[in-house]
């Protein structure tokens, strides 16, 4: 039996590496939902096209350190792998057309960069006075300061969101930087998943196992519930993997609610198990009156918690 259990642990393994993490947001929500619905229908539109937004966050976007990062960075966000260098978005990129005493001006905003206090208000007058910047490139007031870069199709998310990472942490400075978009936050999300994953199973096990020494202060009471409790969560994400079932935020914190549920059923048997050393002449016979007495008991107690578990098929969990 110990054999066998070990083989299916092995075999049921080998389909953990194929499991999938699922972090995408409208996938979390039902098709006939209406975020989902106008998420359909702005791409049948528009496109499908993913956009990264870089913030500058200071207290006044119109003075030199803060213009200068602005356009630093859209430089250096037109070399990130994945960006489409023409398309970035920002002061230093768009153009505008300006009303002067002597007629108008046609340039990018920050062609010249201003150099007196005359010229600085005059570039947050121009900035002001165009409604398709001011409250969106560049917010009321001048606090915060946006980059927008459209991605290529095929772009990698992991390198993407590395490099604004390094990008964020290299400008900081003084002024605050923030990086969102739709890719950014589906790898923050399944880094997140991988991360608490890493975390809290270890700590979960480790908890089982004094819980195990401190009832049972047995070594064999510990290794034989926690090895049944390990091999259950073997067990089921190895399946969960062959059959192509993805680890979503929900379904991330199922490793953990296992440890809980399993470890029950070793506490059980190991208890019986010792309660009825007495009434055994030897191992093997107080391992058959153990399953006598409690392998029925714990076979209905699984059942009925499959069943119980099963009901919850008619409903749609999701992570909103």
């Amino acid at each position: 039996m110990l054999a066998i259990c070990l083989a299916i642990t092995v075999a049921l393994g080998l389909g953990i590496p194929q499991l999938e993490k699922r972090n995408s947001f409208s996938g979390e929500l039902p098709t006939d939902d209406p975020i989902n619905q106008g998420i359909n229908a702005a791409k049948i539109h528009f496109g499908e096209r993913s956009i990264i937004l870089l913030g500058i966050e200071s207290e006044n976007c119109f003075r030199p350190e803060t213009i200068n990062k602005i356009i630093a960075l859209s430089e250096e966000l037109a070399n990130l792998p994945g960006v489409m260098p023409d398309e970035v978005l920002s002061l230093a990129t768009l153009r505008n057309i300006s009303n002067r005493d002597w007629g108008l001006e046609t340039g990018g905003f920050l062609d010249e960069l201003p150099q007196q206090k005359q010229e600085w208000l005059q570039l947050q007058a121009d900035v002001e006075g165009n409604p398709l910047v001011n409250r969106r490139m560049v917010s009321k007031g001048g606090r915060l300061a946006v980059i927008a870069a459209p991605l290529a199709e095929g772009f990698d998310g992991g390198k993407v969101y590395d490099a604004l990472m390094s990008l964020a942490n290299k400008y900081k400075g003084s002024d605050q930087i923030h990086i969102t978009g739709a890719p950014v936050l589906v790898e923050d999300v399944q880094r997140g998943i991988s991360a608490d994953s890493r975390t809290f199973i270890p700590i979960a096990i480790v908890l089982i196992f004094i819980g195990f020494y401190l009832c049972f202060r047995r070594l064999e009471g510990v290794l034989l519930p926690v090895g049944m409790v390990i091999m259950s969560i073997i067990w089921t994400m190895g399946f969960m993997g062959y059959i192509g079932l993805p680890v979503t935020v929900v379904s991330n914190a199922l490793p953990v609610i296992m440890v809980a549920v399993a470890s029950s059923y070793g506490i059980h048997f190991m208890n019986a198990y010792y309660r009825f050393a007495k009434a055994a002449n030897s191992g093997p016979e107080l391992s058959k009156l153990t399953l006598e007495k409690m392998g029925m008991p714990i076979l209905i107690t699984g059942v009925t918690s499959s069943l119980g578990s099963a009901s919850l098929l008619i409903f749609n969990i999701t992570s909103n």
